[in-house]
């Protein structure tokens, strides 16, 4: 990533070991020395100027005025007379422009060149550079403000830029698991197409051709009404609400005695029974959304289970100055089962991605909502294999 900055090699200071000081200060510290070289200035042109006219005089009229002085020198005694009147005005506006010249080039003149660069740069939308100005005054306030918009602005361009090539990769699987039930059904018309005309299939044969078309039709549906699921998934703003903690958990505990009514499930929460929640112990997260990743979790890991479901949720805390706020609410689902194959761990979270038994009716959509709605509410899916199979992590900011 570029960097435009101000400052020179080891002579940049950083603006947090300094002591903040206005433009409007600076420049009036200018003042003073602008004064002192304007009077400088101007008592040098008056002794000079009356030290001239006093040898003018000497060498050209004489002790006796004997000396008779042309026109010349007469106009060389009217300029060395009056030298002063033009020269001390012309010196005050010299010394003025050379001190707004030295301040400008000491404090205006990087930053107001990097600012440019800037401008430049994020208006044919390259945003892949930093702003750095050691000015440590409102110029320099103004370089971290327009760094805080580039970096906003680069955010904005990748996530957008994200969830194009996410879009792409969407419509590139549906379009790939269209084509398998639409190339079915073709042959499936084809087949009617040749053989009806003839009487060469029984009408109970066609009734189990439709049933299979009808099935296919139905794949097709459920394509459809997943892709609708997932475009109605980038409106989705979280609504956070208090919530008790104790009622989340059995809430928890009767989806996954739901969901896998046939296994043995050990359910945690923060290393502990769900039973030993602390009563009115609350926190501010968006229940339904939570609730749908859980579903999503344990209904994923059912299919993959032999006999034994560990589910643990966790409240994490802060480390340091506010001890008993908790920062994320994670839900952990373990089975025990295969695992995650080296593929799955890459692609597991990826739309259309199916594996393991009855993959043909499932769609691959289930851990890829999951990630997407973390994402909405601040956290993150996690993949990854435990001590006895496959293993997600769902975390949410609360």
């Amino acid at each position: 990533m570029d960097e435009i900055k101000g400052g020179t090699g080891n002579a940049a200071k950083k603006k947090s070991g300094k002591k903040k000081r206005s433009v409007k200060w600076s420049f009036i510290l200018y003042v003073p020395v602008c004064i002192l070289l304007a009077y400088a200035g101007t008592a040098l042109i008056g002794h000079g100027s009356n030290y001239l006219q006093y040898k003018y005089d000497g060498i050209y009229w004489g002790e006796n005025n004997f000396v008779q002085r042309p026109i010349l020198y007469k106009l060389g005694f009217w300029f060395v007379s009056y030298a002063q009147v033009f020269l001390i005005p012309l010196w005050v506006l010299f010394s003025a422009f050379l001190t707004g010249t030295v301040f400008y080039k000491r404090e205006l003149e990087k930053p107001v060149k990097i600012l440019l660069d800037a401008s430049e740069k994020i208006a044919d939308n390259r945003l892949d550079f930093q702003i750095s100005c050691e000015k440590n005054n409102e110029i320099g306030a103004l370089c971290d403000s327009f760094e805080k918009m580039r970096a906003a602005l680069y955010q904005s361009n990748k996530e957008i830029w994200r969830m194009l090539e996410e879009r792409k990769e969407i419509n590139a699987a549906f379009a790939h698991e269209m084509r398998t039930p639409i190339t079915v059904l073709k042959g499936y018309r084809d087949l009617l197409e040749k053989f009806i005309p003839g009487g060469a299939v029984s009408e109970e044969k066609i009734m189990d051709i439709l049933q299979m078309m009808k099935g296919q039709i139905d794949r097709l549906e459920i394509h459809t009404q997943k892709m609708s699921a997932m475009q109605k998934l980038e409106d989705i703003v979280p609504a956070p609400a208090e919530i008790q903690v104790k009622v989340l958990m059995d809430k928890c505990s009767k989806i996954g005695n739901m969901l896998g009514n046939k296994l043995q499930i050990d359910y945690l929460y923060n290393a502990q029974d769900f039973c030993s929640v602390p009563d009115g112990e609350t926190i501010r997260a968006d229940e339904g959304l939570f609730l749908e990743v859980f579903e999503n979790l344990v209904s994923n890991a059912a299919r993959f289970a032999a006999d034994r479901l560990r589910i643990a949720v966790c409240l994490q805390y802060l480390q340091d100055g506010m001890p008993h706020t908790a920062q994320y609410l994670t839900v952990s689902v373990e089975d025990d089962g295969p695992g995650f194959s080296k593929e799955a761990l890459v692609y597991a979270a990826k739309p259309f991605y199916a594996s393991g038994p009855e993959e043909g009716n499932h769609f691959g959509l289930g851990l890829y909502l999951c990630s997407v709605i973390c994402e909405k509410c601040g956290g993150e899916l996690k993949i990854e294999n435990g001590k006895q199979g496959g293993k997600v992590t769902a975390s949410f900011k609360i």
